[in-house]
């Protein structure tokens, strides 16, 4: 096999390493962000969201590179490719012990992929919950402090609903 491939293999392999480790890290701060969220940490939460995106723009960076070492690769095998070949289609043309090395790891990235997907899915339902408890007590804050709890025929609150800009809460 040709060096140039074999350099190709073994940076695809250090990718997809590092592209396990920091979805690793995402699940974490999914949870660690989930656990902030429930338990009304506002500052952790905020520290968790930054770290997550961190690690977002890190892994949408390692993409960039797999795909393009990918699409080497696929140059490699087959010139006139108009695209990409895909990873279980490459995997198929590389010998043993890597293609397996690559199978495993395409594999268990994907695993990890998926646990990341169902952990923000919870996160944004459980974000979307609280957002319709607040949107409830503005509201509910609003009726007390104008009175006016009722909409115009157009589907808004009345001016008079909104135009408060000072109540008192001693009474």
């Amino acid at each position: 096999m040709d060096k140039t491939i074999e350099q190709s293999m073994t940076g695809l392999e250090t990718i997809l390493k590092k592209q396990l480790d920091l979805h690793e890290q995402l699940l974490a701060m999914m949870v660690h962000k989930y656990e902030a969220l429930r338990t009304g940490q506002a500052r952790q939460l905020v520290e968790a969201c930054q770290l997550e995106n961190e690690k977002v723009q890190e892994i949408s960076e390692l993409e960039k590179h797999r795909l393009e070492m990918v699409a080497r690769m696929t140059l490699y095998f087959h010139p006139e490719a108009a695209e990409p070949m895909r990873m279980s289609q490459l995997i198929d043309c590389l010998p043993e012990p890597a293609s397996q090395r690559l199978t495993l790891m395409r594999s268990q990235l994907r695993h990890r992929m998926e646990l990341v997907k169902e952990k923000a899915s919870v996160s944004r339902r459980a974000t979307e919950s609280l957002m319709r408890h607040v949107h409830g007590l503005v509201h509910s804050i609003g009726v007390i402090s104008t009175g006016v709890s009722t909409y115009a025929s157009n589907g808004t609150r009345p001016h008079e609903a909104v135009a408060v800009s000072t109540f008192v809460t001693t009474a």
